[in-house]
């Protein structure tokens, strides 16, 4: 278990999907009542390849408890392995439960998360963040980490792509 301050940060595992699931949902009103699938493929798929990342890697995401860890998990945090373009890198995630929002876990959370990649032997690797374009708290967080957005520079998914400038 890694801990900072305010936060106990524990390994994201198979146990954790329920937790996951319920970061990631976005649906409106109408989208839960039409029945469609959830979660999605896409967060299935995801959260597989995120519960072995930890025994396959040496890194991977975190779920985010205040204190000691014994309470109710708040977010997810961490850093895994990625590509985009063809070239290998870390992908920092960080998400933090509404109601605990904007009081610096997010930003607390990943700095512990990004000294674990280097302690692991991947500080060599570029680390981006991915951030939909409309989400302006993300990407000031991003940038209070000390990511950078080239302007224009997007993936596939159209998600804005900053990477950590240490």
């Amino acid at each position: 278990m890694l801990t900072t301050a305010r936060l106990a940060l524990s390994p994201l595992t198979p146990d954790d999907a329920a937790f996951f699931y319920d970061l990631n949902d976005y649906r409106t009103q109408e989208e839960r009542a039409s029945g469609a699938e959830w979660p999605t493929p896409f967060l299935t798929e995801a959260m597989a390849k995120f519960g072995t990342d930890w025994t396959n890697n040496g890194i991977g995401y975190h779920v985010v408890r205040l204190g000691d860890g014994s309470g109710r998990a708040i977010g997810i945090s961490g850093v895994r392995f990625g590509s985009l373009d063809s070239t290998d890198n870390l992908n920092v995630y960080y998400s933090i439960v509404e109601s605990e929002r904007g009081k610096g876990y997010a930003i607390e959370a990943t700095r512990a998360a990004l000294e674990v990649r280097g302690a692991a032997g991947h500080g060599d690797l570029p680390v981006l963040a991915l951030i939909r374009p409309e989400n302006v708290v993300s990407r000031r967080v991003a940038e209070r980490l000390g990511f950078a957005w080239t302007e224009g520079r997007f993936n596939d998914r159209g998600l804005c792509v900053y990477e950590l400038t240490e």
